[in-house]
């Protein structure tokens, strides 16, 4: 990694614990370059203000995201493994990284205000259930999936599914109730996923 590339990662490492624990609004450039022992200006040469923070922020969480569904599939997985595995991914990422996990529903929230970051919102949304009816695709091609499947329907409720377990999950997840959550996430997805096999 070069060292501007280092710098802009290690911004946004500071910026995630700020956005999630007081939001965008409250995130403070000067805290940020105070804590990297730098100049503000050098917070505000690799982001011009707050909402290009924010996406640099969701765009390197996604990444990360994305990283550990990608190496949790194998190609000897077949298709109801590898939707499983993606949601599970997804969970897991919650538990190892909440703060991430928060940032991801804040990005819902002011994906519902802020007309600059919408798009953004309707990107990862689209993008998350378009991933989900590709693997149900894939799964019928295989015959692992039953055919009268609506792979666009099952993907949008799989996705419903997942963000509204992730968004459940994070709102208990300093509560005593994240392992039963964790297992009851497990029941509900092994239902879900049986109404899809052939």
């Amino acid at each position: 990694m070069k060292k501007g590339e280092l710098q802009r990662a290690k911004i946004i490492d500071i910026a995630i614990g700020q956005i999630a624990e007081k939001g965008i609004a409250a995130t403070s450039f000067q805290k940020i370059a105070d804590t990297l022992g730098i100049s503000q200006s050098g917070v505000f040469h690799y982001f011009k203000n707050k909402t290009e923070l924010f996406l640099g922020v969701l765009e390197s969480i996604l990444e990360r995201r994305t990283e550990l569904i990608n190496q949790l599939i194998t190609p000897t997985d077949d298709s109801i493994g590898r939707i499983r595995k993606h949601c599970q991914a997804s969970l897991t990422w919650l538990i190892d990284r909440p703060s991430e996990a928060k940032i991801i529903l804040y990005l819902y929230q002011q994906s519902s205000t802020n007309s600059v970051v919408l798009p953004f919102g309707e990107k990862v949304i689209l993008n998350g259930r378009n991933r989900l009816e590709d693997l149900i695709v894939e799964g019928q091609a295989e015959g692992s999936i039953s055919p009268k499947v609506d792979a666009k329907l099952w993907g949008r409720l799989l996705h419903e599914f997942l963000t509204g377990s992730l968004m459940q999950t994070i709102c208990l997840y300093e509560n005593c109730l994240l392992p039963k959550e964790v297992q009851e996430f497990d029941i509900r997805l092994n239902e879900l996923l049986d109404c899809l096999k052939a």
